[in-house]
């Protein structure tokens, strides 16, 4: 049942390898071993994981940047999964903030995916907004 599902996922999980990596978010550095991160502008991120709409905002000029650090033991990996679950992102393993700029540094090559295509990348990489850079429809 759910606690086999629990235990099957904690055993994978170590054996997913982490990266360590040192992120300036418009000034802000974080610097940790991740599991996983994602930038993106939208409430969708890979159709897995879905975004609080509220606490996205598409006109603002910034990106959304989640970090997942690896859960030390259940009680965790259960806050992880709540966090998820209630898109409230204030959890211990979970890193959520909004930046224009963001500059990823890594000592060992990182694997991307940049809209579904795989692409290994090393750093650093800088990822900038450039918001109202194009102009499609102009009134008037």
């Amino acid at each position: 049942g759910h606690m086999a599902y629990v235990l099957s996922s904690i055993q994978e999980l170590s054996q997913l390898g982490t990266t360590h990596m040192r992120l300036e978010l418009d000034g802000e550095v974080i610097e940790d071993e991740f599991l996983f991160g994602a930038v993106s502008n939208s409430t969708s991120v890979g159709g897995i994981l879905t975004l609080d709409p509220h606490q996205v905002d598409m006109q603002d000029g910034k990106f959304e940047l989640l970090l997942v650090r690896r859960p030390r033991d259940l009680a965790e990996l259960t806050e992880c999964i709540q966090a998820l679950q209630t898109r409230q992102y204030n959890c211990t393993v979970l890193t959520f903030r909004t930046a224009s700029h963001v500059r990823v540094e890594s000592q060992h090559p990182v694997i991307w995916t940049l809209d579904g295509e795989r692409a290994d990348v090393d750093t650093p990489v800088e990822i900038r907004n450039m918001h109202h850079a194009i102009c499609l429809i102009q009134k008037g």
